[in-house]
């Protein structure tokens, strides 16, 4: 996306589309990348809406799910039309390619569940939640694409951040390794759970934060950082407000949340999320196929490193 808002897409060839995925010349149907991001602007809607399921199912190994969960009495919704479907399938696709190919996989992310006007438990919900139990999958509430494509876009690596937070040995510890970061001042966690439960709350300066939002509680203030850190623009942002902050304290808990969210994607994606990577990414280098186009040695070695790093030492904790 450049700075116009302007929609921007990595047109690949039909051999190099199937040289990054692996699939053979013969024998397969190929969905190639560019054609399906095309063909999401035109008419046919169903048709490549299929195309993007079939894509994000045979490359990345998710299921793509439109309207409610079976058997839940909580979280109410209505269906995507199939322009909604198609623009939402079309944002997720630009967005996942940041990511490794076995990354959900191995993460234990299954299926993606597109659905309008979601409530959970009679209260609204904008922009996304994620489900924890069950099948896991990234709940997006898609309606308003046209006007808050950027948002959407930032939603989808929130909600993800949830999962992946949740997943590798629930909230607890990180809750209070992200909590005794605050010890030594004033300014500390609202402690507000969900979105709709805020009203009249008394707000105080986010110095220690990156918005409001991430103040509630640690849960949310990780996936803020996990949202800044996989958008490029934002990233830049969290860049220079380190680099320019000049109260020591408050440049050194920044730091330290930027340093523990490198280190839950380092690990969760098995040591290619590194230095290298964060770097490409703000540069807008990480497009289609970027993890198949680095040298695989170079990949497997710090996979390994980081592997053998996890085998000696315990899980990071401060305080």
């Amino acid at each position: 996306m450049d700075e116009s808002g302007a929609d921007t897409h990595k047109k690949i060839s039909r051999r190099d589309f199937l040289e990054l995925t692996g699939v053979a010349l013969g024998g397969y149907i190929a969905y190639r990348y560019d054609d399906v991001l095309t063909g999401l602007f035109g008419n046919e809607y169903d048709r490549f809406a299929e195309q993007a399921k079939s894509y994000l199912k045979t490359r990345y190994k998710l299921d793509v799910f439109v309207g409610l969960p079976e058997n839940d009495n909580i979280i109410t919704g209505t269906n995507l039309n199939k322009y909604e479907l198609s623009r939402g399938l079309g944002l997720v696709m630009e967005e996942i390619i940041k990511y490794p190919l076995d990354f959900f996989e191995k993460n234990g992310v299954t299926a993606i569940r597109f659905l309008n006007d979601v409530k959970i438990g009679g209260k609204d919900y904008y922009g996304g939640f994620a489900g924890l139990e069950g099948t896991i999958g990234i709940a997006y509430a898609a309606r308003p694409f046209e006007l808050q494509r950027e948002y959407f876009r930032a939603v989808f690596h929130h909600e993800l951040f949830h999962i992946l937070d949740y997943k590798d040995g629930g909230f607890d510890q990180d809750n209070q390794q992200w909590r005794d970061l605050h010890q030594c001042g004033c300014q500390l966690y609202r402690e507000i759970g969900g979105r709709d439960n805020s009203e009249g709350a008394a707000s105080s300066p986010i110095d220690w934060f990156l918005n409001d939002y991430g103040q509630r509680n640690p849960i949310e203030d990780r996936a803020e950082f996990g949202r800044f850190m996989m958008t490029p623009r934002l990233h830049q942002r969290l860049n220079q407000r380190i680099n320019d902050e000049r109260d020591p304290k408050t440049r050194s808990i920044l730091e330290d949340k930027y340093r523990l969210t490198v280190e839950s994607y380092k690990k969760w994606s098995g040591g290619l999320m590194d230095e290298k990577y964060w770097k490409d990414l703000i540069n807008g280098e990480v497009q289609e196929g970027y993890f198949s186009s680095r040298p695989k040695g170079e990949l497997k070695s710090r996979a390994r490193n980081i592997s053998e790093a996890e085998g000696r030492a315990p899980r990071l904790r401060s305080g």
